[in-house]
C-alpha cells in the first residue's frame, strides 16, 4: 500500500535535476530571450539525462512532448530512441 519509491530512481532523478540546475546557474541570462534559451537548453539536457539513466521511457517522452505538436513529438521520440541506442552497452 502507498507509494513505493526505489532509491536508485530517486538518486538518478536527483542527479539529473542537479545538472539541470547547474545549467541554469552557469549559463548567463540577462534578458528574457537568454532566459528562454537557458531554460530550453537545461530542459533538453535534463530530459536526455533522465532518458540515459532510465528514469523515463518512450511513453513518458511521448506524453511530455505531445503538447508540442505531432512533428515535434515525432522528432523527440527519434532523439530518445537514438539516446537509448547510444546508452546501451
Amino acid at each position: 500500500e502507498g507509494i513505493h519509491l526505489e532509491m536508485s530512481y530517486v538518486l538518478r532523478t536527483i542527479a539529473s535535476l542537479s545538472v539541470f540546475m547547474l545549467f541554469l546557474v552557469l549559463i548567463p541570462h540577462t534578458g528574457r530571450l537568454l532566459l528562454l534559451i537557458d531554460i530550453s537548453i537545461s530542459s533538453v539536457v535534463y530530459l536526455l539525462l533522465l532518458s540515459l539513466l532510465g528514469v523515463i521511457d518512450r511513453q513518458d517522452v511521448d506524453i511530455i512532448t505531445s503538447g508540442l505538436g505531432e512533428r515535434a513529438s515525432s522528432y523527440a521520440l527519434k532523439i530518445f530512441d537514438k539516446v537509448i541506442e547510444l546508452g546501451r552497452p
